[in-house]
């Protein structure tokens, strides 16, 4: 699903236009992205948790030019999923499709 798509179904739920749920998820979208620069953990209870982590420098082999390079140490994003989301994913897996 897109952002759009959230939206639509944040507005059909709770009966509110368009614009207004779009406004709300670029809050929560925001407000998200603000905690996780300033490095503070973020969780859903029974959905998972997001955090900030730092990537070491590395090196690696370039196969176009066949050279040892390094890819700069940088932030990144590990979300970790609750034991609720891994069960239900889980349970779909040996469910039988239809």
């Amino acid at each position: 699903m897109n952002f759009q798509q959230y939206a639509a179904e944040l507005s059909d739920a709770f009966i509110r236009n368009q614009e207004e749920s779009e406004r709300i998820l670029k809050f929560i979208f925001k407000r998200i992205a603000q905690d996780l620069a300033e490095g503070k953990r973020i969780y859903f209870r029974g959905f998972g948790s997001f955090k900030k982590v730092r990537r070491p420098a590395r090196k690696y082999r370039n196969l176009i030019t066949n050279k040892i390079e390094i890819r700069p140490a940088f932030n990144d994003i590990e979300f970790t999923p609750s034991k609720k989301i891994i069960d239900s994913l889980k349970q779909r897996a040996r469910s039988p499709r239809h």
